[in-house]
């Protein structure tokens, strides 16, 4: 198991670790390999987006550096938490939709994808998150 245990160096460091936490896996979900990998896309993109904001770090000044890296260290593991949990809720709810037979799978899809960008956007704000 990979843990952060100071700041990866990288966008595509951190992306690595992000892909290997939410695999597509056709034997855990009803949804196809490729619709998984469309959620997680838009989770890695999200979180790519905030990349320049989650490297910008200013120490407290009341913590050493070892604190202060760890506090950093933190911020990307809640980071990546944040991915698990809308991958799993996501593919869940695609799959909801899906049994419901409203709606075409199609259409589920398209409004699961702006759902998920919309809270993506929503919980990985790097400000918020640093409080």
């Amino acid at each position: 198991e990979e843990v952060i245990v100071q700041p990866p160096k990288s966008c595509d460091d951190f992306a690595h670790i992000i892909r290997e936490r939410i695999k597509p896996n056709p034997k855990f979900s009803k949804l196809t390999v490729e619709q998984q990998e469309c959620l997680r896309s838009i989770i890695l993109s999200e979180v790519m987006s905030n990349w320049s904001d989650m490297c910008q770090f200013i120490d407290y000044p009341g913590l050493s550096t070892q604190q202060n890296n760890r506090l950093h260290a933190l911020v990307f593991i809640r980071v990546v938490e944040i991915c698990q949990h809308l991958f799993l809720k996501y593919t869940d709810q695609i799959s909801k939709y899906n049994a419901r037979k409203v709606f075409t799978k199609e259409a589920n899809i398209s409004r699961i994808n702006s759902n998920l960008i919309s809270e993506a956007n929503r919980q990985l704000n790097i400000h918020r998150l640093r409080q």
